[in-house]
């Protein structure tokens, strides 16, 4: 009886180490470039709104000192004889009530101006300025309008009380001039106004870029009280 021939030999398959080794190491770039583009990503929109949120905190701490200026004449006239300050000492003059208006304004926000760089006004006995995301500018009082009585002023929507310049300097008084838009400071890497606060305040100091925000801030918070 023949014995039955035993199938030819046939050598196992090779090992499959080294494709699953490739395929691991394709995932793992994979996604190691995916974390790499988030991080990058991640760090373009903090360093965006990083850079927004500084810039709107200086345009509001801009405008409050000077809403808290005008308040704080508007209040040293009622408690004067009704005259505004003089041109010499006008900063001086106003400095108890502005400081009253600043206590209030920085209790309000306490906590946000150590995260938001700019966020409060100028303090009651610095140099009133504004910080802008090209340079700092000053505050300077319209000397037209110094020492007269408050109510007797005829167009109080277009008399300036205080504006903005390129100089700085404690008690800077000037009569007002009007200077072109193409050289005020930037908001935003964007084209702005210079600021002209008038007698009557005024409502949107950005008027351009529409980037301010209006803080309620009255004249009888900064009366002497009772």
């Amino acid at each position: 009886m023949e014995r039955p021939t035993p199938p030819p030999f046939q050598a196992p398959p090779p090992p499959q180490a080294r494709a699953t080794n490739s395929a691991n190491r394709t995932c793992l770039i994979i996604v190691l470039v995916i974390l790499t583009l988030c991080c990058i990503g991640g760090l373009v929109v903090f360093s965006f709104m990083k850079n927004f949120l500084g810039q709107a905190g200086q345009a509001m701490g801009c405008m409050s000192t000077f809403n808290m200026a005008g308040a704080a004449a508007e209040a040293y006239a009622v408690e004067h004889g009704g005259k505004l300050p003089e041109a010499a000492t006008w900063q001086d003059d106003i400095q108890p009530y502005y400081q009253r208006l600043f206590d209030k304004y920085k209790a309000e926000f306490e906590g946000a101006d150590k995260f938001i760089d700019g966020l409060l006004p100028s303090a009651a006995g610095d140099v009133f300025q504004c910080k802008n995301s090209d340079r700092t500018t000053g505050v300077a009082y319209n000397s037209d309008i110094a020492g007269k009585v408050l109510k007797d002023i005829k167009d109080p929507d277009r008399t300036v009380m205080f504006f903005e310049t390129d100089t700085m300097g404690r008690n800077q008084a000037m009569a007002y001039k009007a200077m072109p838009n193409s050289k005020a400071p930037k908001w935003m890497n964007s084209s702005r106004d210079w600021i002209v606060w008038n007698v009557s305040g005024n409502s949107n100091p950005f008027e351009t870029s529409s980037g301010g925000s209006r803080i309620e801030i009255r004249p009888d918070d900064a009366l002497t009280p009772d």
